[in-house]
């Protein structure tokens, strides 16, 4: 074959990966193919369901632990470091109590501790029948010495339903989009906004309303929420007593707003939580003007130590 400048050769048709190419390797001519250069720079995809050895080379993986005798952990082991190798790593089925880590080649290092690494949040239910729960994954990189790893979470669910969204299963059968931090749900029914803003780890699994002051209606005793409310209250069956919660932390600027549904003259008093003041009182408070046989409404909030009842019935 006549030797031709490669400037004179007709141009290539589309890729297909299999061309050979010749390269030098270890001082020698070698061939290899058009593929092979390309995944050097671009990502593998492997699909895991067994302990297994990452490939040397950029990939995507998907574990999925419904193998492992739970509650257990698949281990993906990390081949050597070699620097800018980047995996990202998806759970796409299992149980909660079945979890990924990561082990080492050798004595390599990973987040710069010399042990294998449990991925932090891989300890969640995945239903693969219906989606991906939560919506999460992981990065993990060498920087030619040692690996590092990134847990990359979007557990923020914004929800249109009637009901509240459920916590626990998070299955196929359970409303998708339970309870996580910074998670809103509308009750489309009742026209109100709610957000999530505790974990269920720390117990606290209710959804604190967001969009306006929450009414409650009452013709006994009652003790009044950690949260603004408007308080309808029938005196009817007799004097009725609202105890207030503590004025200070996150109870600071609460308010609540109190209105008589009668024309009775049966009372309303406001006890304290504990030794704050009302009014500048140590002392519990009966509300002025509520025994008159009118209606009357109060307005009553904290400065973050004590109570005050800055406008209403009888007051000057």
């Amino acid at each position: 074959m006549a030797n031709t400048k490669t400037s004179d050769e007709s141009a290539a048709s589309t890729l297909t990966g299999s061309e050979l190419v010749r390269i030098v390797q270890g001082g020698s001519s070698v061939r290899t193919t058009a593929a092979a250069i390309a995944a050097l720079a671009g990502f593998d995809h492997v699909a895991v369901s067994s302990n297994t050895t990452l490939p040397s080379q950029n990939a995507i993986v998907d574990v999925d632990t419904s193998s492992v005798s739970a509650p257990g952990t698949m281990t993906l082991t990390l081949p050597t470091p070699a620097e800018g190798r980047l995996y990202i790593i998806r759970k796409v089925g299992g149980a909660a109590d079945e979890t990924i880590t990561l082990a080492r080649a050798a004595s390599e290092k990973i987040d710069n501790a010399t042990a294998s690494r449990l991925l932090t949040g891989s300890d969640v239910l995945v239903d693969s029948a219906a989606w991906y729960w939560p919506v999460t994954f992981w990065l993990v990189w060498s920087d030619g010495t040692d690996w590092k790893t990134s847990h990359v979470t979007s557990q923020v669910r914004n929800r249109v339903v009637s009901g509240a969204p459920t916590d626990g299963t998070h299955s196929s059968t359970s409303e998708v989009g339970g309870y996580f931090p910074g998670s809103t749900w509308y009750d489309s029914s009742a026209q109100k906004l709610y957000l999530a803003m505790c974990t269920p780890s720390l117990g606290n699994t209710s959804w604190h309303r967001v969009d306006a002051v929450d009414v409650e209606s009452v013709t006994s005793n009652a003790t009044l929420p950690s949260k603004d409310r408007s308080m309808f209250v029938d005196t009817g069956s007799g004097a009725v007593t609202l105890t207030l919660p503590s004025p200070t932390g996150r109870n600071a600027g609460r308010q609540f707003s109190i209105t008589k549904t009668n024309t009775g003259t049966n009372k309303i008093t406001l006890a304290r939580a504990a030794s704050e003041s009302i009014n500048g009182s140590a002392a519990n408070l009966d509300l002025p003007g509520s025994t008159d046989a009118d209606y009357g409404r109060w307005h009553v909030v904290s400065d973050g130590t004590n109570w005050w009842v800055t406008g209403g019935s009888a007051l000057t």
